[in-house]
């Protein structure tokens, strides 16, 4: 790479025989540049293959109070950039953070609808490969976000109602220590038969834990996990519970479906730090574990894991169907799909049509989906201890780079376990927790009405939100609670 000035005085750069500016009036180039792929004043500007400064410079002089992130593709253009600016965060290939953490930090999920994203193209033409992985980079982490937003605008006020209903039935609740013993998570992928027999073979040398799909299977073959994990906040999340014995542990947030006080199963409480949580469990000294909130419980169940264990074993995680089978047989919904049969209309036809929906990759047999590569990608960019090793038994073709495959004879020589140590305690009394919701109630209403609680309105109703509307449906919505719980 050689650095130089040209004849007219601008400070210039050439790689490969390339030159990334204009020779001539590279501020002009920029400001060409910049005006003809910005319309509008947006709330976040992206600005791929940044180089000396010319562009940024010209952005920050346009759009003074708009935040800029700068990604260069070359360590040297970074240290070279004769522009510096407050209102500027920059990304090289030697930072300290991935370039998929840079973006989850400073892209929030209120601007997505509102963001510029530039690339100058002479740098995408010098760096090709680094040009396409951090375009793809990006497009994940914006499709994650979008996910969020939707997920946030479907779910926010079930997680609310969630929140509150499953704080007042649950008249206990247990701690879990760390014991470091090996744990096996049963997901609910096709794949997940193949390992039943070693599963059944070597059930006292590890923790077994179900994710909530899993457990009509493993009832099934009569296998009891030590620990269910359900995170599902929708009316069919608690049907999985009809396959679960009382005395199985089961780890939730409080945002999670309905139901589990039926079996007066022991609750481990997870806190995902949403801002409603924090507002209750403020309130409220109840043990709980902190974990960050997830699209997948397959994500939540690795979170939990972690802190328990440093070798945590998956089976089942296939993230795609294997031909038109999205999860191992039997399945908690079979009975609901069979329902909706008739001569016309077979079983089969109807997994048929489910999986009509996804992409088809018929040289291995399997079928993808969007959410499916979005929830690869969280496991392929989670970020893991030296000390921790991830492994999937009997993996699907889905690669996860951050997972090993790992084999059941690994655990033969582990020694036999104990049953896990639950620590139970009980709750306040219903009539105190029934006070706490009431106060709490109050604060948001009040907080609402005085316009400053805008992470609460965002789970209340994301589209207002977004678009700045106002908080009267939130309101609204706060008043209902009012008149259930007084």
């Amino acid at each position: 790479m050689k650095i130089y000035k040209s004849e007219k005085g601008f400070l210039c750069v050439e790689k490969d025989g390339k030159n990334l500016h204009s020779r001539y009036n590279p501020q002009k180039e920029a400001e060409r540049f910049v005006k003809a792929s910005i319309s509008n004043k947006p709330s976040l500007i992206i600005l791929l293959g940044s180089g000396l400064g010319y562009v940024q410079e010209c952005i920050s002089t346009l759009f003074p109070e708009t935040t800029l992130l700068a990604v260069y593709y070359d360590d040297i253009l970074h240290k070279n950039n004769f522009y510096r600016n407050n209102y500027v965060q920059n990304w090289f290939p030697s930072s300290n953070i991935s370039i998929h953490s840079f973006f989850t930090r400073f892209i929030e999920e209120r601007t997505l609808n509102n963001i510029a994203v530039l690339e100058w193209n002479p740098a995408s033409i010098i760096y090709q490969d680094l040009s396409l992985e951090i375009n793809n980079e990006l497009k994940n982490v914006i499709q994650q976000l979008n996910g969020n937003i939707f997920t946030t605008a479907v779910f926010g006020k079930k997680w609310i109602r969630n929140m509150i209903c499953n704080y007042l039935s649950l008249d206990n609740y247990c701690t879990l220590d760390r014991e470091n013993a090996p744990i096996v998570i049963a997901s609910s992928g096709p794949t997940l038969n193949q390992s039943i027999k070693e599963i059944k073979r070597l059930r006292n040398k590890f923790r077994l834990w179900a994710l909530p799909s899993s457990l009509k299977a493993l009832s099934h073959h009569r296998i009891k996990p030590d620990l269910l994990l359900s995170t599902d906040p929708g009316f069919y999340g608690s049907f999985h519970f009809n396959f679960l014995n009382e005395d199985i542990l089961v780890a939730l947030p409080l945002t999670a479906s309905r139901g589990l006080w039926k079996n007066n199963n022991s609750a481990l409480i997870l806190n995902q730090s949403m801002p409603f949580e924090n507002d209750l469990f403020s309130l409220d000294t109840l043990e709980n574990t902190k974990i960050d909130s997830n699209g997948t419980v397959s994500g939540t169940a690795l979170e939990l894991a972690s802190l328990k264990s440093d070798l945590i074993y998956f089976t089942g995680l296939d993230l795609c169907y294997m031909d038109i089978q999205s999860h191992i047989k039997p399945h908690s919904f079979d009975d609901l799909l069979s329902s909706e049969t008739y001569r016309m209309n077979s079983i089969h036809s109807l997994i048929y049509k489910r999986s009509s929906t996804t992409i088809a990759d018929f040289e291995r047999g399997i079928r993808t989906s969007r959410s499916l590569d979005t929830y690869k990608n969280w496991f392929n960019t989670k970020s893991l201890n030296q000390s921790l090793q991830i492994k999937r038994l009997n993996p699907s073709p889905v690669k996860i780079d951050n997972m090993k495959i790992g084999y059941f004879d690994e655990m033969e020589n582990y020694p036999d376990l104990e049953r896990p140590r639950v620590v139970r305690e009980a709750a306040e009394s219903r009539d105190d927790r029934i006070s706490k919701i009431k106060v709490l109630l109050e604060k948001w209403e009040y907080n609402l009405k005085e316009n400053n609680r805008d992470d609460l309105l965002y789970f209340i109703d994301t589209d207002s939100y977004i678009k700045g509307s106002g908080n009267e449906k939130a309101l609204i919505f706060i008043n209902q609670l009012r008149g259930i719980y007084g």
